[in-house]
This record gives structure tokens, sequence and C-alpha cells, in this order.
């Protein structure tokens, strides 16, 4: 038994482990990208009408949070954009979200993905002006892959690992600690024996 090849060996298994753990949790992570709106406060003039462009973040899961709050009692609509005019100088609303009706706040979260722009539409109908402020944030989490290449050297290398680990823990506990054999040990004499060899005949006789 070779104790050093076994340690070694378990070194490389364990790497090889690593890198399958890396290349299957690799796949499990994602990125977020936040994307908002305000918070914005603007007067809005009696018997006027504005309109809010709301960007986002598309992504796999998305979080979407509006809110809004007026000095006075107003009208605000929250409603998908059908699409825009170059520039994004006009856009056209598709489909209503949320409605608020005579009310001086309101919020509204949802869960996508959803197609941007929101459009934020506010109608004060009162005889004095208003002052409202309008926020809104957009939390994409978007699901990070792993590339082809990657998968492939990271798996032909925890493959290799784990060849290379599991041929020298073999070797390890199945080698002779020394192939060749023990080593001759050397004979010492006494000085009788090499009296007795000196006064000898001499086997060239």
């Amino acid at each position: 038994m070779r104790p050093w090849l076994v340690v070694v060996g378990i070194v490389f298994v364990t790497l090889g482990a690593g890198s399958l753990a890396a290349l299957y949790f690799g796949d499990q992570g994602s990125v977020s990208a936040t994307n908002g709106t305000g918070p914005v406060t603007f007067p809005l003039a009696s018997n006027a009408s504005e309109v809010l462009t709301l960007q986002g973040t598309n992504g796999t899961t998305e979080h979407f949070d509006f809110a809004w709050s007026s000095s006075s009692i107003i009208w605000v609509q929250l409603e998908w954009s059908a699409g825009c005019a170059p520039g994004g100088v006009g856009c056209w609303p598709a489909e209503t979200i949320a409605l608020w009706n005579a009310n001086q706040s309101g919020d509204w979260t949802g869960t996508g993905p959803f197609h941007y722009p929101m459009l934020c539409i506010l109608r004060n109908t009162n005889s004095d002006p208003a002052t409202v402020t309008v926020s809104s944030r957009a939390t994409a989490e978007t699901a990070v892959h792993v590339t082809l290449v990657f998968a492939l050297v990271l798996g032909l290398s925890a493959a290799g690992l784990f060849v290379v680990g599991g041929i020298a823990v073999f070797l390890g506990l199945f080698l002779a600690s020394d192939p060749y054999g023990p080593s001759p040990s050397l004979v010492s004499r006494s000085a009788e024996d090499v009296d007795e060899v000196v006064d000898g005949p001499d086997p060239r006789h």
C-alpha cells in the first residue's frame, strides 16, 4: 500500500466532484435587473390630463410595483401600451390593468412578464389643481445559463479528474510498497572469519 497515492487520488476525486457540482448548480442562478420611474412629483391643472410612460425590463419572472398619491381626488388608470410612435413621442393604450376612480392614492403590484411601456393616465376633473406623485419599479430576474462550450470543458475536466483519481486510489491500495523486493542486507564478518579466508588454500592452485 502506498498512502501518498491514496491521498492524491482522493484529492483528484474531490476536485472532480466539485466540477460536477459547479456544472449542475451553474444553471440555477439568476440576474436581477431593475428599471423604474420616480417617485416623480408634478402639478396637475384643473380639468387637465397627463400621460406618463412607465418603462420596465422583460424577464422570465418580473415584478412590477406601481403607486401614486394626490393632494386631491383624481382619476388614474394604468394600461398596457399597444405601441409607440418612433422616438417614443406618442403611445397608444391597449388594455386596462388597474383603475382608480375618484381617489387620492392607490397602488398595484403584479407578476409578469409584461409588455412595455405601460401607460399611467391621470385626469383631474376638479376645479382646483392637484399635486401628484407617481412611482413605479420593475424587477426582472433572468436565469443565467451555462454555455455549451463551458459545460463541455467542465464535464471533460470532471471525468478526467475522476479517472486519474480512481487510478491513483487503486494503485495506492493494491500496489506493493516496493515492487523490486527488499534490498539485500550486508553480511558482516568477524575477524576470525577473515583470518580463515586468508589462511585457507588458494583456489587458484
